[in-house]
């Protein structure tokens, strides 16, 4: 994703969460949480969540 978004994100950040939990956020605001899915996100999943993000800019 890097690679593909690259010239288009401030920066990706790896925090650690709370036992079990896996979310990921796109400018503060959440894009998809392992505890509410109960499921590990596909990347293309991931990939259209922050594409949506930056065409809303």
């Amino acid at each position: 994703m890097l690679q593909e978004f690259h010239n288009k994100l401030n920066g990706v950040k790896i925090a650690p969460g709370p036992r079990a939990s896996f979310e990921v956020s796109i400018d503060g605001k959440l894009a998809f949480s392992k505890l509410k899915e109960h499921r590990l996100p596909e990347t293309k999943e991931i990939r259209e969540k922050v594409r949506a993000a930056i065409t809303q800019g």
